[in-house]
């Protein structure tokens, strides 16, 4: 897994004060789209339809990473795994959100929040 989410942490009586490091990662919504290990593990799409994201391959070096998908509009967004079937399902609801994790041999996704974050 390449993402990194510490950066320069300082540890102080074991709490992380600080360089927590969670990017949020905005893609387009006039198109689907494919997520990779590099982006940011909150995902954020505004669709202008119904949308598919396409999870990256599972491989064993994987495992723990997590995609918070968050939708911004009123059209359904369908998460996929690589081979194109899908794991989740985050209603055409502003501010649903979904949570995907990856377990190393497979994906598993939790969609249908409708409160948002």
């Amino acid at each position: 897994m390449s993402r990194i989410n510490l950066e320069d942490p300082i540890i102080e009586r074991p709490i992380i004060r600080g360089g927590i490091k969670y990017g949020i990662t905005t893609l387009p919504g006039t198109a689907n789209a494919t997520l990779d290990q590099d982006m940011g593990p909150i995902i954020q799409m505004t669709p202008t339809a119904a949308r598919v994201l396409t999870l990256p391959a599972v491989s064993a070096d994987m495992r723990g990473l997590t995609f918070m998908i968050t939708n911004g509009a009123a059209f359904t967004l369908t998460v996929n795994n690589a081979a194109a079937g899908a794991v989740a399902v985050i209603p055409a609801t502003v501010g649903a959100t979904g949570n995907i994790t990856c377990l190393g041999d497979s994906a598993l996704g939790i969609g249908g929040w409708t409160g948002g974050l």
